[in-house]
């Protein structure tokens, strides 16, 4: 889940009463859009996915952040040392690939991989969410 962020959220307190609200999570702690002075004990939480959703755009600027330049087919690779890794950006779906030298040649091999809108960020701005 991105800090931050805005999400639609219902919340079920400890008597049981539900609360529909635009929320938001600021240091670890659930606010109230608009009333950020009091935080939220949470005993349940269902966040709609679609609020969620990560987007190509904001995955490219995780990647940016993150050493992960373009190449020129419009993918994202990062080299340290002698290892090199590649997000292949596909158009509702990433693949996290590495670079294996196989034989005489170089091959991309697919370690992980998820649609776009499972993937999170979490509050160390590390990507979440990739499958196998």
């Amino acid at each position: 889940m991105r800090i931050n962020s805005t999400v639609r959220v219902t919340l079920l307190d400890s008597v049981g009463n539900t609360i529909t609200n635009n929320w938001i999570l600021l240091a670890g702690e659930w606010y109230r859009q608009g009333l950020c002075s009091t935080p939220y004990r949470l005993i349940y939480l269902r966040v709609d996915s679609k609020d969620l959703a990560m987007t190509k755009q904001e995955l490219i600027n995780w990647g940016l952040r993150h050493g992960y330049a373009h190449d020129k087919y419009g993918h994202m690779q990062k080299t340290e040392g002698e290892s090199q890794t590649r997000l292949k950006l596909q158009e509702i779906s990433v693949r996290f690939e590495i670079r294996y030298k196989i034989g005489g040649s170089n091959e991309w091999m697919k370690r992980k991989g998820g649609y776009y809108s499972k993937l999170t960020v979490n509050d160390k701005d590390q990507l979440c969410g990739l499958g196998r």
